[in-house]
């Protein structure tokens, strides 16, 4: 089963394994209770991956776009943390991605590289030149005013930069951790 959304929905797994490809590369894997194309909707985008079931049996649910902005349309703080995952989400693509480009795969070592390869001017953080760099790495014209609503969002000591630290939180790793990201 391939997912190709022509218009924009929302597809919501309930059975199986999904993979995410963006330009041909696995960039994420989907399980049953996750989404896909909620950032499409929300921060108004065409899909960027395409999303093909990976087990033997998948079940998905399909949600007209409409739909999903009536269902959400009276609960701003709701639509900002949507909104705040998406761009969470599209930020691991493009580390992914990255990763994938310089031949390694997707164990959190794999990612702690692209880190540091995303890191221009090795300081040990991403400035938002270099954020700008990796979103649009995914999508060249990704809006700079998402790209500053991420780097706010997940700025936690508010330096203007994302530091490895909170680059962790992200993909849920303590540094001693080698699995999947």
């Amino acid at each position: 089963m391939k997912i190709s959304a022509v218009r924009v929905a929302a597809f919501f797994y309930t059975t199986g394994e999904f993979e995410a490809k963006h330009s041909g590369q696995k960039v994420h894997v989907y399980q049953g209770g996750e989404s896909f194309g909620v950032s499409s909707i929300l921060l108004k985008r065409p899909h960027s991956s395409t999303v093909i079931c990976a087990s033997e049996k998948c079940m998905v649910h399909e949600m007209r776009g409409s739909d999903f902005l009536d269902l959400v349309k009276n609960d701003p703080e709701l639509v900002e943390s949507l909104r705040d995952m998406c761009r969470k989400r599209m930020f691991k693509k493009a580390i992914k991605k990255l990763a994938l480009g310089l031949g390694l795969g997707l164990t959190f070592h794999d990612v702690e590289t692209a880190f540091k390869e995303a890191d221009k001017d090795k300081s040990g953080s991403l400035s938002l030149d270099e954020l700008r760099s990796l979103f649009r790495s995914m999508d060249p014209d990704y809006p700079d005013e998402e790209i500053v609503a991420f780097l706010k969002f997940i700025d936690l000591d508010e330096d203007g930069r994302i530091g490895f630290d909170e680059f962790k939180l992200l993909f849920r790793c303590s540094s001693g951790e080698s699995d999947h990201a």
